[in-house]
């Protein structure tokens, strides 16, 4: 009877090893999306938070909200919430989207398009919640490089546009 039972808890910590092994070598753009999908189903307080702010309007661009935008284009949409500094209520939420293709004006002034075909969209919001909460400021990236101003409103209107 505890040879069965001892095969039992074996086998069932080895399922767990492979499935736990094959989560940490998987790409970030599946992994992701679990992590998402786990913090918005066990963590209310995150959930609350995540929903307020995708449902916050665009800056430049009241139209539309955040997840309106966001959530229009690409495959696999994300939005993970992590703490910066829990006593000053500072967090980051990670918005991350997959295979998004962008045609985005240059800020050199020239009229020319720059292309990005299947691009990883990735957009952090640092946010204050308390008495008053607010977004303190929006990074984006697209393939892992920084955007400056110009491109972060580009990504915004053109996603916007093409909803």
């Amino acid at each position: 009877m505890i040879n069965k039972i001892c095969r039992v808890v074996g086998g069932i910590l080895i399922v767990c090893l492979v499935v736990f092994g094959i989560y940490k070598i998987m790409p970030n753009q599946y992994s992701y999306i679990i992590d998402s999908k786990l913090q918005m189903l066990f963590d209310s307080e995150a959930k609350e938070i995540i929903e307020k702010y995708q449902d916050a309007k665009v800056v430049n661009n009241t139209s539309y909200t955040y997840k309106q935008v966001l959530e229009g284009a690409p495959k696999n949409p994300s939005w993970i919430l992590e703490t910066v500094n829990e006593a000053e209520g500072t967090y980051k939420l990670i918005y991350n989207g997959y295979k998004i293709n962008f045609e985005l004006e240059k800020d050199d002034g020239s009229g020319d398009l720059q292309v990005y075909t299947n691009a990883h969209l990735c957009v952090e919001f640092y946010i204050t919640e308390g008495e008053k909460s607010v977004i303190n400021s929006i990074s984006v990236y697209i393939n892992g490089d920084l955007q400056n101003d110009h491109y972060k409103q580009e990504v915004f209107d053109f996603l916007a546009q093409n909803l």
